[in-house]
């Protein structure tokens, strides 16, 4: 189960139902659990009780990947989370937007002050 894990985490696979997915129908996958067809749930148990194993195992790869000269120690991963813009036109802010939103905040609280006075 821990080579699915890490062999998945590699291919960008961290879904629990991919790597099941994966099982069934990738023939590198098949060949690492030798046939065998983990239901999602097994995965995700596995997962969730052996996490600072997992995450030991993760640090000890890639220390000796390091050690190898495989990656340099420089490198940055990510996770490639994608989220929704909102970059419009409209929502652009230039210089002079924000002077004008900065008078309009200082006017707001100029007038606040003045009313509790």
């Amino acid at each position: 189960m821990l080579k699915l894990i890490i062999y998945g985490y590699s291919y960008g696979n961290r879904s629990s139902r991919r790597l099941e997915r994966a099982c069934h129908h990738n023939l590198s996958f098949i060949w690492l659990v030798s046939g065998l067809k983990p239901d999602y749930r097994t995965i995700a148990r596995f997962r969730s009780e052996y996490k600072e194993a997992i995450k030991n195992v993760l640090k000890q790869s890639v220390k000796l990947c390091i050690k190898l000269e495989l990656v340099e120690g420089n490198t940055l991963f990510i996770d490639g989370s994608k989220f929704r813009a909102n970059a419009s036109i409209k929502n652009t802010w230039t210089d002079k937007k924000c002077e004008e939103y900065l008078e309009k905040i200082s006017k707001n609280i100029d007038r606040r002050r003045s009313r509790k006075y």
